[in-house]
């Protein structure tokens, strides 16, 4: 950021489990730490799903990352998730879905975007031509109706 100076643009990493970038929590602490305007936040509200007890909560986990992150928020990707796995099983298993085919809830996101006032772009990401097709429309469902 030092060394390009950029004008227009902000430099963020994605919420992903095997980063600094896991939690909104550590991710607030990096942010801090690198304190630069040029550095922003991007949001992957599938990729903070790591536990059962969030997937079945992902409201407020959207919620609690849009409170703690929402001033650097620049971007954000649109993806689904489903839990595969669960009682009489020892383990789950996590899969990436298009929007509106999982569990996380999209209203409580769309909402979030939103309440920050400003163009931050929602992108659909890892699919084919037919599950960007469904996501879009599912999508635009949601935001119309937050709208």
């Amino acid at each position: 950021i030092d060394a390009v100076k950029p004008k227009r643009t902000k430099f963020s990493l994605e919420m992903v489990p095997w980063l600094v970038t896991d939690t909104p929590e550590n991710y607030l602490k990096l942010l801090k730490a690198i304190d630069r305007a040029e550095f922003g936040a991007h949001i992957d509200a599938a990729n903070l799903v790591i536990t059962p007890r969030l997937y079945f909560n992902t409201g407020a986990m959207i919620r609690e990352a849009f409170a703690l992150l929402g001033p650097w928020v620049v971007s954000c990707h649109a993806k689904d998730i489903v839990m595969k796995g669960g009682p009489g099983t020892i383990s789950f298993h996590l899969d990436e879905v298009p929007p509106g085919e999982g569990n996380l809830d999209y209203r409580a996101y769309v909402a979030e975007i939103g309440k920050l006032g400003r163009d931050v772009p929602l992108m659909l990401e890892h699919f084919g031509v037919p599950e960007y097709q469904r996501g879009l429309r599912f999508l635009k469902s949601i935001a119309r109706a937050e709208t």
